[in-house]
């Protein structure tokens, strides 16, 4: 058998699962055409919930996105309390200790 075939065959029967699970085995129609389209409204909505929870799943990610972005371009101090100012005045401050203990250079 053609595995692509089969692979496709797979995931029609997990759809297939999922809507039995998530609407019922059953219908309640008795004439063939009105189980018919009992069936199209169900694989309609779940194709329609589907849609919406990607759609909803991207925009919470765009969304994180977006922040983590403004975050990036609004923050621009640095991380550490302590600022590079401060870190060169202490490096010459101990360079001139060290200059003057043993006689400068």
């Amino acid at each position: 058998m053609d595995r692509k075939i089969y692979h496709r065959r797979s995931l029609v029967e997990t759809v297939i699962s999922s809507l039995k699970r998530k609407y019922g085995s059953a219908v309640s129609s008795r004439a063939w055409w009105r189980q018919f389209r009992e069936m199209v409204a169900k694989c309609l909505v779940y194709t329609v919930e589907r849609a919406l929870k990607l759609l909803v799943t991207f925009l919470v990610w765009l969304w994180f996105r977006l922040l983590y972005s403004l975050q990036q371009r609004i923050s621009t101090e640095p991380v550490f309390d302590i600022s590079l100012s401060k870190v060169e005045a202490a490096l010459i401050e101990e360079n001139e200790v060290r200059e003057h203990r043993w006689g400068g250079h």
